[in-house]
């Protein structure tokens, strides 16, 4: 790249242009730090070209360096002030950290300027059904899917908004048609499952929650809701184990562990219920919810250890026992 760089002041802009196809194709080769070399480079010889500036803030975004993200895209608007692409993903950003009006301004933003692009109308479709604004989210949905008929967020978005409106006949036609359309997409399977598990049939839901996990064994909240269906059905075991590999593969979702804890009270190993709680109370000590399973966790020892010293060892087996 150094070599490359080297010939490109006396070779003109043609040269350097050619460097940041050659940036673009080691991005999209799953080469970022080689990319993010080859588009610094070409910022700082054409400082006001917001192609470089922009594509810079891509290789950013995908190593993790957000806040150097933030700053390119804003650049990137400075040059170019209509520059859908730098406008959607700023705001993307600062959505993940709540700012949503100021992301709401710059989907706008990026919609006006671009309006045959369905992702801006996605995303703002997100922060204005977090905020309230369900009707227009629903119109911005239906618009983007419009225009892309199979881009899988944008229904499950829909389906996800429905279900929150109580329109449930809606909301399955939508997720079946996102399971039809991408049948290899795991949280499809998802939320149709937990749309059904919420209507009653909990075979069907029990059926797609492990079909979702066929697709994406590492898709935790599939992994979580297969586990509190089989607990409300009476697997106890089964649930147990599928909670204990929720809360593994997402350590900070307080839900995993206190499902898991009353799993483990359900097949009888208090130990492993106050090995999980444990966990819980590390998250969230003062969450309402942990101190009802904590309530659970101690009347369940009491009760094990009034039965007398035969009740003990399988009141104290560590979790490590499994």
């Amino acid at each position: 790249a150094a070599a490359f760089w080297a010939r490109a002041p006396r070779r003109g802009p043609s040269f350097r242009k050619s460097g940041e196809s050659l940036g673009t194709w080691k991005r999209r080769s799953g080469r970022p730090v080689e990319a993010l070399e080859m588009f610094e480079r070409a910022v700082t010889l054409d400082p006001n070209n917001p192609r470089p500036v922009y594509n810079r803030g891509l290789v950013l975004q995908k190593l993790g360096r957000v806040s150097k993200a933030e700053q390119a895209y804003r650049r990137s608007l400075e040059l170019a002030p209509h520059h859908a692409q730098a406008a959607n993903n700023l705001g993307v950003l600062l959505s993940r950290r709540g700012y949503d009006r100021q992301a709401e301004k710059l989907f706008r933003l990026a919609i006006a300027a671009d309006p045959a692009h369905p992702q801006p109308l996605v995303n703002l479709a997100q922060v204005l059904s977090r905020r309230g604004h369900a009707t227009e989210a629903e119109r911005l949905l239906r618009t983007a899917l419009e225009i892309d008929p199979h881009l899988v967020d944008a229904r499950l978005n829909l389906g996800r908004l429905l279900e929150e409106q109580k329109r449930f006949d809606k909301a399955e036609r939508v997720y079946r048609q996102a399971v039809a359309g991408h049948p290899r997409n795991a949280m499809a399977h998802n939320n149709l499952a937990n749309l059904l598990a919420r209507r009653g049939d909990k075979e069907a839901a029990l059926r797609l929650y492990r079909q979702a996990l066929q697709l994406d064994p590492r898709l935790s909240p599939a992994r979580y809701n297969l586990g509190l269906l089989l607990l409300r059905s009476g697997q106890a075991e089964a649930a147990a184990r599928q909670l204990r590999r929720a809360a593994r593969l997402r350590p900070g979702h307080l839900p995993s562990w206190l499902g898991l804890a009353r799993a483990e009270l359900a097949r009888g190993d208090i130990a492993g219920a106050r090995g999980a709680l444990a966990q819980a109370e590390r998250l969230a000590p003062s969450e309402p919810a942990t101190a009802a399973v904590k309530k659970e966790v101690e009347a369940a020892l009491k009760k094990a250890l009034e039965k007398g010293p035969a009740a003990a060892p399988r009141a104290l087996r560590g979790m490590d026992d499994k």
